[in-house]
C-alpha cells in the first residue's frame, strides 16, 4: 500500500494533464481522484468496466507473461529438460497475474481472475485435460470459497456468465477483427438481462465506446501506464515520459466517449420488470445466438419485451396511488396517477455522506418508470425533507 501510494503521488506531478487521474486509476487501481462527474460519464458510456485495473487487464498481463515464458523455452530449449514448455508459461502466467493484482491492492475483480487463472494452472501443472466448463465450474468453487459473499456482487454474475457465453458461443476464426466484433455482439446480447435486472438500465452507446476503449485502452494505454509505473520503480523520474504518453492516448478518444455519454442513446432506464422477465429474456438471448440456420430468431424478440417494454401498472383514470419510499430519517412520497407523477420531500441529505434522494428516491422513481416529474413539493425546508431535492433534480427533470 505504501509503494502504491508512492507511485500515485508521483503519477499526479509528472502528468500535467486532466487524465492523470485515470493513468492512476489504469496503472494501480488508485480511483480516489475521480469524481462522480467522471463516474457518470463512463456509465453513461458503458466504460466503468475498464476504469481502475479490472479482470480483463490481468487477464492480459497474464497472457503477456506466458507469452514471454513460452518465448524464453523455445529460445533455450535445454530448459525444457527440468520444465516443459506448457507448464512454464502456465507458472509465468499466474505470477504475473498476482503481480499485478498486487499493484491493485488485491480488488476483487482481480482476486476473481487470478483464482480462474490458478485454476486453469493447476490443471495444467497435475497434466490432466481440463474442458472449459469444468475449469469455468472449479473457478466459482475457488471463488465462493475465498469469499462467499462475492455471490452478492453484482461482477461475480456478469464475469461468469460473460465468460460462459463467450466460450459456448465465439466461433473459431483466424481473423482477429471478426473475432473482436462477435465477442463484443455476444457479450452485448448474452449480458443485456442481467445488465438490465441488475441495475435498471440499458446502453445503446455503450457497445460502440467499447469497440473503441477494449483496443485502446487495453494495448495502448493499460501497457503505457504499467511501463512507467515500472521504470519508475527501478529509478525516479524514468517512467515520466510512459506516463505523458499515456495521458495523451488516453485524451485522444475520451471527447468521442463524452459525446456519447451525452447524448440521447447513452442510458435507457427501464421499469422494474415482473420475475418472469429475466427468464424469457435470457431464453431469448440463447435462440439469438444460436448457430446460423435455426429457424425463427426474429420471434426471439418477442421473448424480450417483458423485460424491456415492462407493465408499469398505473393507477386507472380517476385513481391515485400514493407509495413511501423508506428514506430513514426523513420524508419522501411519491404520487402517481394515469398520467402525472407528484414527489412530496425528497429525504435527507449529507447525513455520514448519504444522500437519500440519490440512493432511494431516484432508484425508486426509475423503477417505477418515472421519466419526468410533474410537481415536486417540498414541505419546509429541513434537510430530512429537503436535502435530496437537488440529487433528484440534477437527474430528472421537474416540470413545476
Amino acid at each position: 500500500n505504501a509503494w502504491r501510494e508512492r507511485m500515485s503521488t508521483r503519477i499526479e506531478p509528472s502528468v500535467r494533464s486532466e487524465s492523470s487521474r485515470y493513468v492512476r486509476a489504469l496503472a494501480l487501481g488508485d480511483t480516489h481522484a475521480l469524481s462522480e462527474e467522471d463516474w457518470e460519464i463512463l456509465r453513461a458510456s458503458g466504460l466503468t468496466h475498464l476504469i481502475a485495473i479490472s479482470g480483463f487487464h490481468v487477464g492480459l498481463v497474464a497472457g503477456f507473461f506466458a507469452l514471454l515464458a513460452s518465448g524464453l523455452w523455445r529460445w533455450f530449449p535445454a530448459w525444457a529438460r527440468w520444465m516443459p514448455r506448457p507448464q512454464a508459461a502456465g507458472i509465468a502466467a499466474l505470477l504475473g497475474a498476482c503481480g499485478y493484482a498486487a499493484m491493485a491492492g488485491f480488488a476483487l475483480p482481480t482476486v476473481r481472475t487470478v483464482l480462474m487463472i490458478a485454476v486453469v494452472v493447476t490443471a495444467r501443472l497435475s497434466r490432466r485435460p481440463a474442458k472449459v466448463v469444468d475449469s469455468l465450474a472449479l473457478a466459482v468453487i475457488a471463488v465462493l470459497l475465498v469469499d462467499p459473499l462475492s455471490i452478492l456482487a453484482a461482477g461475480f454474475w456478469l464475469s461468469f456468465a460473460g465468460v460462459a457465453w463467450l466460450v459456448w458461443c465465439l466461433p473459431h476464426t483466424q481473423h482477429w477483427a471478426k473475432g473482436f466484433l462477435s465477442a463484443q455482439g455476444v457479450a452485448t446480447v448474452g449480458l443485456l438481462p442481467l445488465t438490465v435486472i441488475l441495475f435498471g438500465q440499458a446502453s445503446l452507446a455503450g457497445p460502440f465506446a467499447n469497440l473503441v476503449a477494449i483496443p485502446w485502452w487495453s494495448l495502448v494505454v493499460v501497457p503505457l501506464s504499467l511501463i512507467g509505473t515500472g521504470l519508475e520503480t527501478l529509478h525516479a523520474g524514468l517512467g515520466e515520459w510512459a506516463w505523458r504518453a499515456a495521458a495523451w492516448c488516453f485524451d485522444l478518444p475520451w471527447p468521442l466517449f463524452t459525446w456519447l455519454a451525452e447524448s440521447r442513446f447513452a442510458l435507457w432506464w427501464l421499469p422494474e420488470a415482473r420475475w418472469y422477465a429475466i427468464p424469457l429474456a435470457l431464453l431469448g438471448a440463447f435462440w439469438v445466438l444460436l448457430p446460423r440456420g435455426v429457424p425463427g430468431k426474429s420471434l426471439s424478440a418477442l421473448l424480450w419485451l417483458p423485460l424491456l417494454w415492462p407493465d408499469r401498472e398505473l393507477p386507472a383514470h380517476g385513481e391515485a396511488e400514493l407509495l413511501m419510499i423508506d428514506v430513514g430519517q426523513g420524508l419522501a412520497v411519491a404520487v402517481r396517477t394515469e398520467g402525472h407523477t407528484l414527489l412530496y420531500d425528497m429525504g435527507p441529505a449529507v447525513r455520514d455522506g448519504f444522500d437519500a434522494g440519490e440512493r432511494a428516491v431516484v432508484p425508486a422513481l426509475r423503477a417505477l418508470g418515472v421519466a419526468r416529474l410533474d410537481r415536486a413539493v417540498i414541505s419546509h425546508g429541513d434537510n430530512d425533507h429537503a436535502g435530496g431535492f437537488e440529487a433528484v433534480r440534477r437527474v430528472m427533470p421537474v416540470a413545476e
